[in-house]
């Protein structure tokens, strides 16, 4: 089943800065009693998304503009990811070969990487670390321990270089040319932030200044997506694409730097995407994407981190052929809220959302169990908590995560 782009409303979200995130709790973990009746076909769910969300009345749910979409959906399913070992076969020169082929891809230029050091487990039990330009000739003929990966490491920021770190698997891969003054952009305080519904920008374009010119926000976009989609160092799973989940502007004086959360897309439906930020009781219990590509010039990008392994095979479990249309999923979010609370909403889309902790996992190299919920993007007008629901779109099952911000 193939749809065209639905899209409905305009307008500007709210404009938040995220300071700690995130508690994921049930708030009903039991079937609707008329869970069957609520159900129609995928297709028809799909279909009168738009028209739904439109229409949307309810006292305890106050929906502003918004502009969202269902891009070409190719059918929804509960999914499972299945890791990528590929790199067990191979000896640690050829892996070796790969990860100094993605560190030249991200950073596009020659420079020293004597400061680099591989480090990694002797078949023995030793602990070893190799200078970068004497791996070759020190590493042939050896046997490392499978159970830990080794790693190319470096960080010479303080002298004015770059900081590299990238391992066999490609699931710690982190880069940065410290054009932010740090390897961790995101942490810093942010200037904006600007939410995107279903990978869309939420407000009017607006203008950027950075290091090397002004350029407007969709420009910065369209390189952003070109990156990650056609120039992306890593390996990336087939039916695989990125979206932009967010784009979060910090002040470096003179001028700015933006910092993107990119979310995988699995055959037109996004993945949830989530903060590295969160801590404490805060924790979100569930894994979600937190790719980070952040852009301190428009030529190429200053940083990427956290996106995990994204060349891990995406299984199709089960084909979903009946979901709950929005309109009866809002409507069992209602009667949950109930009358002693008031959500401002400001977005609804279609997300594969981890359904399993990863420690709960007991398939052999499966790394992540999620299944499709409508996703409410919500803030509690009792306390000003930013907060995300999730609806099942089988079982109507209802969950939240928070996230606490300040304009």
């Amino acid at each position: 089943m193939k749809k065209k782009k639905i899209i409905i409303g305009a307008g500007a979200l709210v404009c938040v800065v995220i300071i700690a995130i995130v508690l994921f709790s049930t708030f009903n973990d039991e079937k609707p009693s008329d869970g069957s009746q609520r159900l129609v076909s995928t297709e028809v769910a799909i279909e009168s998304y738009a028209e739904s969300i439109k229409n949307a009345q309810y006292t305890n749910l106050i929906f502003h503009d918004f502009e969202a979409s269902i891009d070409e959906v190719e059918d929804v399913h509960n999914i499972k990811i299945m890791a990528n070992r590929d790199y067990l076969d191979r000896t640690f020169l050829e892996n070796f070969s790969i990860m100094s082929q993605v560190i030249d891809d991200f950073f596009m230029e020659d420079f020293d990487k004597s400061y680099i050091e591989a480090s990694f487990y002797m078949a023995e039990g030793d602990d070893i670390r190799v200078p970068y330009d004497d791996i070759e000739k020190q590493c042939i003929g050896k046997t490392y321990d499978e159970t830990n990966l080794a790693v190319l490491f470096g960080n010479n920021t303080s002298e004015g270089g770059y900081m590299v770190q990238v391992d066999e698997g490609h699931g710690i891969t982190w880069f940065s040319r410290n054009g932010f003054g740090s390897i961790h952009p995101s942490m810093k305080e942010y200037k904006e932030i600007y939410r995107y519904i279903s990978c869309k920008r939420q407000i009017d374009d607006v203008d950027i200044k950075l290091k090397d010119g002004s350029i407007k926000l969709s420009e910065l976009e369209e390189k952003v997506l070109s990156y990650l989609n056609e120039n992306f160092p890593l390996e990336v799973a087939e039916n695989i694409t990125f979206g932009i989940g967010d784009a979060r502007v910090i002040d470096l004086g003179e001028y700015e730097g933006v910092c993107f959360k990119a979310r995988r897309i699995y055959k037109g439906i996004p993945f949830e995407y989530g903060s590295n930020a969160s801590s404490g009781m805060y924790i979100d219990e569930y894994d979600s994407d937190g790719g980070e590509i952040d852009y301190v010039e428009s030529i190429r990008p200053d940083t990427m981190l956290s996106f995990g392994q994204v060349n891990g095979t995406v299984v199709e479990t089960e084909t979903i052929t009946e979901m709950l249309p929005v309109d009866k999923a809002l409507g069992l979010l209602s009667e949950k809220i109930g009358d002693n609370s008031v959500y401002d909403v400001y977005g609804v889309e279609l997300v594969y959302r981890e359904c399993v902790k990863t420690d709960d996992i007991e398939e052999e190299d499966v790394v992540a169990v999620l299944r499709p919920m409508w996703k409410i993007i919500t803030i509690n007008q009792n306390d000003d908590k930013y907060t995300l629901f999730y609806v099942d779109v089988v079982t109507g099952d209802i969950t939240e995560r928070f996230e606490y911000y300040y304009e």
